[in-house]
C-alpha cells in the first residue's frame, strides 16, 4: 500500500509538470518572454518556449565577457555574449537574439528590480561575433540582484528555428551587487 501511494504521488507530479510544460509551449508565436522562476547565481537553464527543442543538440551561451559582480548604483552595467552551436553560426544571421533584464533575488520571480531601465539595450556586434548587454544598475544598494542572459532563436524562418525550433532559448542567471 505504502508503494502504491508513493507511485500516486510521483504521477501527480509528473502530470503537474506536464501541464505546466504544455501551457508553456502553446504561448503565442511573438518573440518570447525573459523570465526565470528560480533565480540562482551563475546558472544555465534551458527553457521550452514556443513549439519546443526538435532536436536534443542545443545552443549555449559560451562567454560572457566583461561582466562584473559589483557596480555602484545607477551605473551602466556593459558586457558581452557569445553564442555557440555545432550546427551554425550563433549569430543575427542565423536568427538569434540576446536578451538581458535585472531583478532583485529578494522578491517574487517577475518582480523587476526598478520600474524603469531594468531591461537591456542589446546590439549584435559582428566583428566580436557577440551581443554587447547595456542596462543601467538599479537606484537601491543589494547584494541580491541577478541578471537573467537569454540566448534565442527569434526568426520564425531562421536556421536557428529550422534545426531548434522557433522560441528556443537558453538562460544564464549572473550575481550582481549594487553598491
Amino acid at each position: 500500500m505504502k508503494k502504491l501511494f508513493i507511485v500516486f504521488i510521483a504521477l501527480l507530479s509528473l502530470a503537474a509538470n506536464y501541464a505546466h510544460c504544455r501551457a508553456a509551449s502553446t504561448t503565442s508565436e511573438q518573440q518570447p518572454a525573459t523570465y526565470s522562476t528560480n533565480l540562482q547565481p551563475i546558472k544555465t537553464i534551458p527553457v521550452i518556449r514556443g513549439k519546443g527543442w526538435k532536436t536534443s543538440e542545443r545552443f549555449e551561451i559560451s562567454n560572457i565577457e566583461g561582466f562584473q559582480e559589483a557596480c555602484n548604483a545607477e551605473e551602466q552595467i556593459i558586457f558581452h555574449v557569445e553564442g555557440k552551436s555545432e550546427q551554425m553560426n550563433v549569430d543575427e544571421a542565423s536568427g538569434f537574439e540576446v536578451a538581458a533584464t535585472i531583478y532583485d533575488r529578494t522578491r517574487k520571480a517577475g518582480h523587476h528590480a526598478d520600474k524603469v531601465g531594468n531591461r537591456a539595450e542589446v546590439e549584435y556586434d559582428p566583428g566580436k561575433r557577440a551581443w554587447q548587454v547595456k542596462l543601467t544598475a538599479p537606484k537601491v544598494s543589494n547584494d541580491n540582484y541577478a541578471i537573467v542572459v537569454s540566448l534565442y532563436c527569434r526568426e520564425k524562418d531562421s536556421p536557428c528555428a529550422t534545426t531548434y525550433g522557433y522560441g528556443t532559448q537558453i538562460n544564464k542567471i549572473l550575481q550582481v551587487k549594487v553598491r
